[in-house]
């Protein structure tokens, strides 16, 4: 049997097989573009027709993310007196002072200077649109020093990858997050505000503990889907402002409000002008 001969061929044989597979693999991702790109041209003349500015948004994102495993710290009932001091009240819900509220949970806290209340519990997409950003690098530099020196003074759990700072008269808001992937978690946060370079507001929610690790790999539902599942609830003539993929704590569905660990999923997030939110799961089925 001429073995040298035999190898030979079988050696052929395999590259063509090779050859032949990787054919039908680069057919099927350009048949996959293509079918997105028309899905995705349909959908856009859809926005077209009702008058809805897509104009600002990005609407390429990848095929696949991988989730992220979570704990989430839980805040030390020491906190209370550190923020208040030795004086307070309690009451069905909440801790005060004659001049300070402070709602308190193992992983939510809100507190605030009673005269600042509704401007510090009015953080919603509408409410913060209206603060400007701060650039200005020593302004930055000297709202954040006071910021740090403040949570630690308390002893507040604080990680996170960046911040923002932004201002709208004489107040400034402080904005700490967390990402993962390049992906913010949407719950996760610490927001204090200032009014005239004095602390009168801190907000913590879903604090990250520093342990996030790798998570399961998903398959990313296509912008044309996400565009178009949420075109039936947006009034004709409204802007989509931002559209990005971010990371959720919960999962809507199975009801979880206090998740102390656990998995954080990949959604869309979309904001119009007018300030409604949707998030979409981006989990392909």
């Amino acid at each position: 049997m001429d073995w040298p001969k035999i190898k030979t061929i079988l050696i052929g044989v395999l590259i063509i097989t090779n050859l032949i597979l990787g054919f039908a693999y680069i057919k099927e991702q350009n048949r996959y573009v293509v079918d997105n790109e028309n899905n995705l041209s349909d959908v856009l003349a859809l926005y077209k027709n009702k008058n809805i500015d897509i104009s600002r948004i990005k609407l390429e994102y990848p095929r696949s993310i991988r989730s992220a495993n979570v704990e989430l710290e839980t805040f030390n009932v020491d906190l209370i007196g550190k923020i208040l001091g030795s004086s307070y009240s309690i009451q069905s819900d909440s801790f005060t002072t004659e001049s300070q509220t402070l709602y308190f949970d193992d992983t939510h806290l809100l507190y605030f200077e009673n005269n600042h209340s509704s401007r510090v519990k009015q953080d919603g997409i509408s409410n913060l649109a209206q603060f400007r950003l701060t650039i200005d690098e020593n302004e930055r530099a000297k709202q954040m020093s006071r910021a740090k020196s403040y949570l630690e003074s308390i002893d507040y759990p604080l990680f996170y990858d960046g911040y923002e700072i932004s201002t709208l008269g004489k107040y400034t808001l402080i904005s700490f997050y967390n990402t993962y992937n390049d992906f913010r978690f949407e719950e996760s946060k610490t927001m204090i505000w200032l009014y005239e370079d004095e602390i009168i507001g801190l907000k913590g929610e879903n604090i990250l503990k520093n342990t996030i690790t790798q998570g399961t790999k998903y398959d990313i539902i296509s912008v044309d889907k996400v565009l178009y599942s949420i075109l039936p609830k947006i009034e004709a003539g409204d802007r989509i402002v931002e559209m990005s993929l971010i990371y959720k704590l919960n999962d809507e569905s199975l009801l979880v409000t206090d998740l102390i660990m656990g998995e954080a999923l990949p959604y869309y997030k979309i904001v119009l002008e007018s300030g409604q939110v949707f998030h979409v799961s981006a989990i392909q089925d």
